[in-house]
């Protein structure tokens, strides 16, 4: 009993602040929780009814929705353009992210870090904002990339106006705004270590292009080792 007591004024005498703040940590994600879960429920609601703005009322009609969807060709074009955008626009932008920060890296003078500031742009600008600029710079009449195009006789390119060039357009966008993020993610993960897992692995007899993707395979590959390990063995 006198143990069980003790423990109990040990735990009065932690401060009320120190006892509440993680449940103030954890309640901003909490929150953040159940406004994306409410939205995400309601609208699985509404696909098993008939709701519609127009209409005032709105009653059961179970999977009907669901099938129809399932059952459209409009449905499985928007679902393969999607994947196209998807994989088409992340595989260039992790090539070309991936080859922009190591060649900052190993240049490591004055004009990489002024690039490496100038890069980070269309990081800050946010994607709306970035696809009006870019619509204004895409316009036939007024765009800097059209009057570009006209000097190699490239008049009226459709862009986004034509199906044939709408998702090139896209992906073009999306490249713009996105490759930044991958130069920030390998620059940062260069920092805490992988210089120093490549300098101990020694592949300077080896071709350029075999070192290169030794190193960039060998530096990812390596990144469970970075927080572990190899990480302590760095820096203590």
């Amino acid at each position: 009993m006198s143990e069980q007591k003790n423990g109990k004024s040990q735990l009065n005498k932690v401060p009320f602040g120190t006892r509440v703040r993680p449940y103030l940590i954890v309640a901003p994600s909490l929150i953040i929780t159940i406004g994306i879960m409410v939205p995400f429920v309601m609208a699985i609601w509404y696909s098993l009814t008939n709701y519609s703005f127009k209409l005032p009322t709105h009653k059961f009609v179970g999977l009907k929705n669901w099938v129809d969807m399932l059952t459209s060709a409009d449905f499985w074009n928007a679902l393969k353009v999607s994947l196209m955008y998807g994989l088409i626009s992340t595989a260039i932008e992790m090539l070309l992210g991936l080859g922009v920060a190591i060649l900052l890296n190993n240049l490591n003078n004055r004009l990489s870090r002024i690039l490496r500031v100038l890069l980070v742009f269309p990081l800050m600008v946010a994607p709306v904002t970035a696809t009006i600029v870019w619509q204004l710079m895409l316009n036939s009449s007024v765009g800097i990339v059209e009057k570009l195009f006209n000097i190699f006789g490239i008049y009226n390119f459709p862009w986004a106006a034509s199906p044939k060039t709408a998702l090139l357009t896209v992906i073009m966008i999306d490249v713009w705004i996105n490759t930044a993020f991958i130069i920030l993610l390998v620059l940062a993960l260069g920092f805490f270590g992988i210089r120093h897992l490549l300098d101990r692995s020694g592949y300077s007899s080896e071709s350029g292009f075999q070192k290169f993707a030794k190193e960039t395979m060998g530096s990812i590959d390596g990144n469970t080792d970075l927080y572990g390990g190899e990480f302590t063995y760095e820096y203590g």
